[in-house]
């Protein structure tokens, strides 16, 4: 499990996605709703797990 606080748009997320493979989980938090909007639509796949 990783958990990335100040997540933004995302990218550390996705990249830790990789290493936990689909049996890990990821858990990407910000305050910022906008900076989680561009995450969700960099990676829709990624993003119907957030």
């Amino acid at each position: 499990m990783v958990l990335d606080l100040g997540a933004g748009g995302g990218k550390l997320c996705f990249i830790a996605a990789q290493v936990v493979g689909p049996t890990g989980r990821v858990i990407g938090i910000d305050c910022n709703r906008e900076m989680l909007a561009l995450a969700t639509r960099h990676a829709p796949a990624v993003a119907a797990r957030l």
